[in-house]
């Protein structure tokens, strides 16, 4: 999309963009935040150390449910 789309389609929705930190696409994930955050969206980046693109039995998704709440 383009970023007309984008800002128009996300002008008042907060997104949370999130992954572990060691998964082959938490760059893509990185940048996408990076290209709403420019075009004033709200958005919001959690990058999860130690996990990578499944989530591990140890992952705890804490502040994720934290941010649902306050967004």
């Amino acid at each position: 999309e383009s970023d007309e789309q984008l800002e128009q389609a996300l002008e008042c929705v907060p997104v949370l963009n999130a992954s572990g930190a060691d998964d082959p696409w938490a760059s893509d994930v990185e940048a996408t935040h990076q290209r709403l955050e420019g075009l004033g969206v709200d958005s919001s980046l959690m990058l999860f150390e130690g996990e990578g693109h499944v989530p591990s039995p140890e992952f705890d998704p804490a502040p994720i449910f934290e941010w649902l709440e306050t967004h």
